[in-house]
């Protein structure tokens, strides 16, 4: 198995932002939403929330 972090690669589709740790990941509340056609793409907090409003 590899040593390989979460947050390792992941970016906001959005701004390109990438979370600092792959506890931030979680406590920023990143969320990922499909495009309908692939798999979810991760969206930073303030690209998710401008796109898809407050989180429920």
């Amino acid at each position: 198995m590899d040593d390989v972090s979460p947050a390792e690669g992941v970016a906001c589709a959005e701004c390109g932002r990438t979370p600092e740790s792959d506890e931030s990941i979680e406590s920023e509340s990143w969320r990922y939403y499909p495009d309908g056609a692939e798999e979810p793409h991760p969206f930073c907090p303030e690209c998710a929330e401008r796109e898809f409003g407050p989180p429920v």
